[in-house]
């Protein structure tokens, strides 16, 4: 296991009077936290855009996922390419605005490892 945030940081914390919920507060969280950040943000957009595990397990109309609603805009004889364009880019949206606002954490989470 490869130790990034070493336990000297804990232990100075500890000897400066802080208890042990509030290392994790001040000194752990803050550190971890382009990590949590990118690793939530991925895991989102991943559950967001799920298509097959929903096409396959749901079978109720009022359960159906927003991706699988689009796919419903294909008709038999006809595919309604407006209305399954203007749905896609609303469902982005929310994605969009996501990504927007976490994109510090997201890009930081991601590079944290590459340099050493």
């Amino acid at each position: 296991m490869d130790d990034d945030l070493p336990t000297s940081l804990d232990e100075a914390a500890i000897i400066d009077g802080c208890s042990r919920w509030k290392v994790f507060l001040k000194v752990i969280l803050p550190l971890t936290l382009p990590g949590i950040a990118s690793s939530a943000i991925y895991a989102f957009i991943t559950a967001w855009n799920e298509y097959m595990f929903a096409q396959t397990l749901l079978i109720s109309p009022e359960l159906k996922t927003l991706p699988l609603g689009i796919a419903e805009l294909n008709g038999f004889y006809k595919i309604l390419w407006n209305d399954m364009m203007a749905a896609s880019v609303i469902a982005s949206i929310p994605l969009v605005i996501l990504f927007v606002f976490m994109q510090k954490y997201f890009v930081s989470g991601l590079t944290a490892g590459a340099v050493k």
